[in-house]
């Protein structure tokens, strides 16, 4: 058995939009958009970096997970290989070692970080 490893630059179609879990409540009276823009760092997975500075990550099992389902999305089959396509090769045959530094600084405003379709005019 041999290991390849690979190393890749990927390039967004769209803003990045974090996702992450929280808990937070709704003040009284406080609009959904109200609400988002309050909390919207709360979406970010942050981490210190090899430098010792706070940045913004995606998660290597989140990530794996969207190749995953890109692969399977895709339906694109092996050449040489009959009917078998990318996806169980990516799901049990890849591994990412580290969560995915996406270098942007956490303490950013939030119009220059999200989407310009949720940035306040």
């Amino acid at each position: 058995m041999f290991i390849k490893m690979a190393k890749v630059k990927i390039e967004g179609l769209t803003p990045y939009s974090p996702s992450k879990h929280y808990d937070v409540p709704f003040l009284d009276g406080e609009l959904p958009e109200a609400y988002d823009i309050r909390n919207w760092r709360e979406h970010m997975h942050v981490e210190e970096n090899d430098k010792g500075q706070m940045t913004v990550v995606i998660p290597a099992e989140s990530f794996h997970q969207a190749m995953i389902s890109a692969a399977k999305y895709s339906g694109e089959k092996i050449k040489g290989q009959k009917q078998k396509t990318w996806t169980a090769k990516i799901s049990s045959g890849s591994c990412l070692f580290a969560n995915i530094d996406l270098g942007i600084d956490p303490e950013l405003d939030f119009a220059d970080f999200m989407p310009r379709s949720r940035a306040l005019p």
